[in-house]
């Protein structure tokens, strides 16, 4: 746990750190815009408290410094209100910098004569409250407080502090530097414990929601020929429908089936049948130019092709065109009749769904249009539109 929690693996995480300065502009923001408003105040209570002496030295050093810090948190307000435009690196560098100009420029404040008295605990709570605020790696923090500390103790042998003082306020300071770094720290590896919890979970989420897309698509998947199944046909053909009737746009469907294929299964055995159904399958996407996804296993030797904005002319231009590829692959079938070849019968409809029409019926005109592509020798394609009125014997099937 240790290794993991190293900072310079943390600072190679570049979503970390984005997460990270995301909290830090946030934290830094409110801190300008805070400081904003205090610290003209305190300029109006040195100059009512002062009066002229306010520009006297060395009242006059704090009063300008007052004025720079103002300048230095409008500037800072303004780059953490427009952090997206700096870079990761820029910008870590700036949040020192503001740290250790906060804490300096306080701990300078503090020496001010009419707050000599409160000056080492105004600097202390400072440290704490950069200590919980921030979100700041430990080495960050310990070269922070490492400045500051320096920056504090020359302060104090410039004013000519007595040594007995200087140990009294270092060693205060001191304490609550390391009290600041164990906040710090327990803050740093929260958050960014917080952080990996949600990466993984969202990681875990990913998987879980990839393996739950592979699983329904294996549900969908013919697992011999490839293409999709009944089960996907059904839920497939009821969205499509719903899309042509809202477009009126032309659905058309071909239903094939194999010829004599039961026969070819028994004399060839199952394994040469379904390697012919694997490449049937394989030719029918090869006719459709790649367009696996509107082609269906349906049954047995059964195949659907669902076409949306083609016409009845144009579907049955396909389907002769499907039909003749199969044939073309001289698959050899001895059950045949007079190819002695595998071929296929193909069934055509075509419309355009309406309030009045039921999908349904639409696929029923595909399968008595197939049944009348047998019945009329097999081998051939049949629309709709050929098909008598008359009821046909599906047991010739």
């Amino acid at each position: 746990m240790k290794k993991f929690f190293n900072n310079s693996k943390i600072k190679l995480d570049y979503n970390f750190e984005y997460k990270r300065v995301h909290v830090n502009t946030y934290m830094g923001a409110v801190t300008s815009l805070g400081l904003l408003i205090v610290l003209p105040l305190i300029m109006m209570y040195l100059v009512v408290e002062l009066g002229a002496e306010v520009l006297k030295y060395p009242n006059s050093f704090y009063f300008y410094l007052i004025i720079a810090m103002y300048f230095f948190f409008v500037m800072s307000y303004i780059v953490f209100k427009n952090v997206n435009s700096l870079k990761l690196s820029v910008y870590s560098v700036y949040e020192f910098i503001f740290s250790l100009f906060l804490l300096c420029s306080v701990s300078t404040l503090g020496f001010m004569p009419i707050l000599i008295n409160n000056q080492i605990m105004i600097f202390m709570a400072v440290i704490i409250i950069a200590g919980a605020l921030p979100l700041l790696s430990f080495s960050t923090m310990l070269w922070l407080f490492g400045l500051t500390n320096l920056f504090y103790l020359a302060n104090l042998i410039l004013f000519k502090t007595e040594l007995i003082t200087i140990l009294e306020n270092m060693t205060l300071v001191f304490s609550f530097c390391i009290i600041s770094l164990i906040i710090s720290k327990m803050r740093y590896s929260n958050f960014y414990r917080e952080y990996l919890n949600t990466k993984i979970i969202e990681e875990k989420n990913k998987e879980l929601s990839k393996l739950n897309e592979e699983l329904a698509l294996s549900c969908e998947i013919d697992p011999l020929t490839g293409i999709y199944n009944r089960r996907k046909f059904d839920r497939y053909a009821k969205s499509v429908w719903e899309e042509c009737k809202g477009t009126q746009q032309f659905l058309s469907a071909l239903m094939l089936d194999i010829d004599f294929f039961k026969g070819y299964n028994d004399y060839y055995g199952h394994i040469v049948g379904d390697d012919c159904l694997v490449r049937i399958a394989r030719q029918i996407v090869v006719s459709l130019e790649g367009e696996k996804n509107c082609l269906f296993r349906f049954g047995g030797e059964e195949f659907v092709v669902l076409l949306k904005i083609v016409t009845n002319a144009q579907a049955f231009v396909l389907a002769e065109k499907i039909r003749t590829a199969i044939e073309d692959l001289k698959i050899e079938n001895k059950y045949s009749g007079d190819h002695n070849l595998v071929t296929v019968s193909i069934g055509v409809s075509t419309v355009i769904p309406d309030d009045d029409s039921e999908f349904i019926n639409f696929i029923d005109e595909a399968d008595k249009a197939l049944y009348v592509a047998k019945r009329r020798g097999r081998n051939r394609t049949v629309s709709h539109r050929d098909v008598e009125e008359s009821a046909v014997e599906q047991s010739l099937f």
